[in-house]
């Protein structure tokens, strides 16, 4: 697992310069890109499976987001440059056991869209009434924008549209709804969908 590399389009690649340690899930997180060369983002991230999106580099290879954790049970989400210069914390005491207190499977993972991070994660310790927090956070201020609190972690990336404004999120009460990734009122798509995926048009694929 070591030496790990995720370069998904964008100007900038992030790899594992050692391998994940089986027992806490960190390794350490550096970047390389054709302008600036390889530097260290973290001597501390998570790393589950090597990858499975507790990572991710912005597509203009400006920013890099993780989770920076000293024993692999809780950390903090965070958001550096891509020379890991300037590194600012976004979301503490983050659960990275992906067990959140109702016992429900809680996989922290973080994603870009744009200069837009979208982070999904249990807190430690989490409220009685929320077990999965959907947040974004935008460049260059990076404020936090809570999408929704969910009982029921998706555990899975969240689809985005191709214009990054739009993001496919279960709802509330079943089915799919689209949520605006600066925060608002969602859109049902359908009570009874589940499945589902954007395609690069923008339209949206799913079963129900």
């Amino acid at each position: 697992q070591g030496r790990t590399l995720w370069a998904p389009g964008s100007k900038a690649i992030l790899y594992l310069p050692a391998a994940t340690d089986p027992f806490t899930a960190i390794a350490p997180l550096s970047s390389w890109s054709a302008a600036g060369g390889t530097h260290v983002i973290s001597t501390s991230a998570l790393a589950q499976d090597s990858y499975f999106y507790t990572y991710d580099v912005s597509q203009d290879g400006a920013y890099v987001a993780y989770f920076a954790t000293t024993d692999g049970m809780s950390g903090t989400l965070t958001v550096s440059t891509v020379d890991g210069k300037k590194q600012t914390p976004l979301a503490m005491n983050v659960d990275l056991t992906a067990n959140g207190s109702t016992g429900a499977v809680c996989y922290p993972m973080v994603q870009f869209a744009g200069g837009t991070v979208i982070a999904q994660y249990c807190s430690t310790p989490e409220p009685a009434t929320v077990v999965s927090t959907i947040a974004t956070f935008s460049a260059p201020t990076f404020a936090p924008v809570t999408i929704v609190s969910m009982f029921t972690p998706t555990n899975s990336p969240i689809g985005v549209d191709p214009t990054g404004k739009l993001l496919l999120l279960p709802g509330a009460a079943g089915g799919l709804d689209l949520y605006p990734i600066a925060g608002g009122a969602p859109v049902i798509v359908d009570a009874n969908a589940a499945g589902a995926v954007f395609t690069a048009s923008g339209d949206i694929l799913y079963t129900n």
